[in-house]
């Protein structure tokens, strides 16, 4: 107890009496909370009372044997601090509704000076100040009232504090609670907590709910939630839905199992997995739905999981997306690659056919085969049923076909088509392309003007082909006939196919062209052939039997008058008769060029050795080895190079005799011709004398090695070796 409580009874103490002012001044001290302070005696009486209250007539409870810790000064110091600091702001009215205490939470809550203004002014101009600064006085007023006049106020009400000097703008929370016992009975707790975070984050989260809400309620792409667990049903769909499915929002909440509705029935399989499973894929999911009015779309879905506290999927939010275009336009592009991708497919088989085809033209065969070649080729790249080349009987018609593919044989013997008449004699008569891309229905009205036999024939081709193409064939500027291209359905003839019908056309008409010029080739070179055979017969067989003749016609008269010079003369007659034979047997080869291949090397060899000694007087002398067989090309090489070695010695080198020699050695076959003539310079043979060089182009053709030595006074020699290898690398 403090010193000058001593005689508060009596008004004395050990500082003698005190003023009613200064009474009030150290209540003041005594009370930090501010306010009127109760008698101590009245105080105490009143917890005494309610001790007896609690505890009559309830042997159970004991009073607390705890001390009372109001009664110690310090201690009501202490808690009136934690209060007063405390982030809830309080406020303690008394019965009048007069502030008794503030704590400054509160103050700083309100922005205003409450302790002040409640010591130095009237409560009602507190109570007046304070709701000025609400934006809704009555929030406060209202629970006052209620809890002034003994009614239960409402657990919280909400007051929004205006802005101003020195304020800020908060929310706060508060509660009202009469004070029902002691000597404030009838009075007031306030107590308000700021939750101004807690509403801005509402406000947040209602205006992102209204934003978002915004959002969906006007995207095209259709929201939705759909609950899984416990029961499935929608939560929310967006109006989009409408146009995408022709149904409402309300028909879904309605029906949780609409989606079947309009799903398509062989992408049902996939969302109803997904939906038994309560399973969510990460990638979207593609799929057809049909549109109420029956129309087929194409969707996207994108599904993101919502879970509970133990991580189970219990509702799936989705965005589904019209994407009927992008796969229109990603299927229309999968199909131009896949068009594109045969296009250049069928232009790497054309390209390869063209190849084949030039080698073909460049080949030794008959123009026939080649033409047949030409027409297989066509049918294999124009993708058609049937080719023909047709060609001009005479100059005026009819056209007949010269080669086919894919036609009843009847029909090709014995069609014949007028000069005009579509397609093929239109093609030829006007020097065009014609296309029929029906053929069955252009024809019908032209079958009439053929004879009996021909419309059978037409007729009978129409059942099976659907469309033509005849583009016309010419060879050397004149009109030759045409190649005509048959589809077996109706069908639109592009440029491409047009362009390669051309092609094909062109490189049968160089076909036919080569076969005449081959002919043409084959007849002057006969023809060359007969007239270096007329001038070899009359340069050695003749010009030999002509002098075996004279020699037979005087040996008589010789061998009379002089018998050893007749005995002389009738060697001569004999070597004459041999070297004939000789050279008849090496024409004959000539005249069969078979026959070189028929016996073997060192036979023709000895027949070449008696050949060219019978005429001339050059003595040859020929040494061979059994070589066994050998390819062809290479012993007609090798044969031709003897031969043309041998007519140089004998018209060139002016020796008296020459050597043939054949051996095989363990690396090939060698060839050796020696004379014994005149020789030359190497380096100053005139490029004109082409012997030697035909000599080296047989040699490289067959893979062998070709030498020649020679000087002037000392002969020549000639060395070709073929080796086994170049047999082992032919195919």
């Amino acid at each position: 107890m403090r010193p000058n409580e001593a005689g508060r009874g009596n008004g004395t103490g050990p500082h003698g009496a005190r003023s009613q002012g200064a009474e009030r001044e150290r209540s003041k001290e005594r009370n930090p909370v501010g306010g009127p302070v109760p008698d101590k005696r009245v105080v105490d009486g009143w917890r005494a009372g309610e001790r007896r209250r609690m505890t009559e007539g309830n042997p159970f409870i004991e009073l607390d044997p705890r001390p009372d810790l109001t009664a110690d000064p310090f201690l009501r110091h202490v808690i009136a601090e934690a209060v007063d600091t405390s982030p809830i702001g309080v406020a303690i009215l008394d019965a009048s509704r007069a502030v008794l205490w503030v704590n400054r939470t509160l103050e700083e809550f309100f922005g205003l000076p409450l302790r002040t203004m409640a010591r130095g002014g009237p409560s009602a101009d507190v109570f007046a100040r304070v709701k000025a600064v609400l934006e809704d006085p009555e929030a406060l007023s209202t629970p006052v009232r209620m809890c002034g006049n003994g009614k239960s106020a409402p657990d919280a009400f909400e007051c929004h504090v205006l802005p101003g000097a020195g304020r800020q703008e908060r929310w706060l929370e508060g509660w009202v609670r009469p004070i029902l016992h002691g000597p404030y009975a009838g009075g007031q707790i306030h107590r308000f907590v700021d939750i101004t975070g807690r509403k801005r984050a509402e406000e947040a989260l209602r205006a992102s709910e209204q934003r978002f809400r915004q959002l969906a309620e006007n995207a095209s792409d259709v929201i939705y939630r759909y609950r899984l667990v416990p029961v499935r049903r929608f939560e929310y769909v967006s109006p989009s839905v409408t146009t995408l499915t022709g149904y409402p929002p309300e028909a879904f909440y309605a029906n949780p199992e609409l989606t079947r509705a309009f799903v398509h029935a062989d992408d049902w399989p996939i969302i109803e997995a997904e939906q038994r499973d309560c399973t969510v894929s990460a990638a979207p999911l593609t799929f057809r739905c049909v549109h109420r009015d029956g129309k087929m779309i194409w969707v996207e879905r994108r599904c993101m999981p919502v879970t509970d506290e133990t991580g189970a999927v219990v509702a799936v939010d989705a965005i589904v997306r019209d994407v009927t275009e992008r796969v229109l336009a990603q299927r229309a592009l999968e199909q131009r690659v896949e068009e594109r991708t045969r296009e250049i497919e069928r232009r790497r088989r054309v390209a390869e056919g063209l190849r084949e085809m030039l080698a073909v033209l460049n080949s030794p065969r008959a123009w026939n085969e080649i033409l047949d070649h030409i027409v297989g080729q066509a049918i294999r790249l124009l993708d058609c049923a049937a080719v023909a080349v047709y060609r001009l009987v005479t100059p005026d018609g009819p056209l007949r076909i010269l080669a086919a593919r894919g036609l009843d044989p009847e029909y090709v013997a014995n069609v014949e088509f007028p000069l005009g008449l579509p397609a093929v004699g239109q093609a030829v008569s006007e020097q065009r392309p014609v296309t029929m891309p029906d053929a069955p229905a252009f024809l019908a009205s032209v079958i009439e003007q053929l004879d009996p036999q021909q419309q059978a024939l037409l007729t009978r081709l129409t059942r099976r082909l659907g469309a033509v193409l005849a583009v016309p064939l010419g060879v050397k500027g004149q009109r030759y006939g045409a190649i005509v291209v048959y589809y077996p359905a109706p069908r639109e003839i592009g440029e491409e196919d047009i362009q390669l019908a051309v092609t094909f056309a062109e490189h049968a008409a160089l076909a036919i062209e080569n076969a005449k010029l081959r002919a043409g080739a084959e007849r002057a070179a006969a023809a060359s052939e007969r007239e270096r055979l007329a001038r070899d017969l009359h340069d050695s067989v003749t010009q030999t039997l002509f002098s075996a003749s004279l020699i037979a016609d005087v040996l008589p008269r010789l061998w009379e008058r002089d018998p050893e010079h007749g005995q002389r003369r009738l060697h001569e007659l004999r070597r004459l008769a041999r070297g004939a034979l000789a050279e008849m047997r090496a024409l004959l080869l000539e005249l069969r060029p078979a026959a070189l291949t028929e016996v073997g090397l060192g036979e023709l060899l000895k027949q070449l050795g008696e050949a060219v000694a019978g005429r001339t007087e050059v003595a040859v002398s020929v040494d061979v080895e059994d070589t066994g067989p050998l390819p062809a090309d290479a012993q007609i090489a090798l044969y031709r190079i003897a031969q043309e070695a041998l007519n140089n010695s004998v018209k060139h080198g002016g020796g008296r005799s020459a050597r043939v020699t054949l051996s095989r050695t363990s690396t090939g076959v060698h060839v050796s011709i020696a004379d014994d003539g005149t020789g030359f310079d190497g380096e100053r043979v005139s490029p004109e004398h082409l012997g030697l060089k035909i000599m080296r182009e047989r040699a490289r053709s067959v893979g062998a090695e070709f030498a020649i030595a020679s000087a002037p006074g000392r002969g020549t020699r000639i060395d070709v070796h073929w080796p086994a290898e170049a047999a082992e690398a032919k195919p």
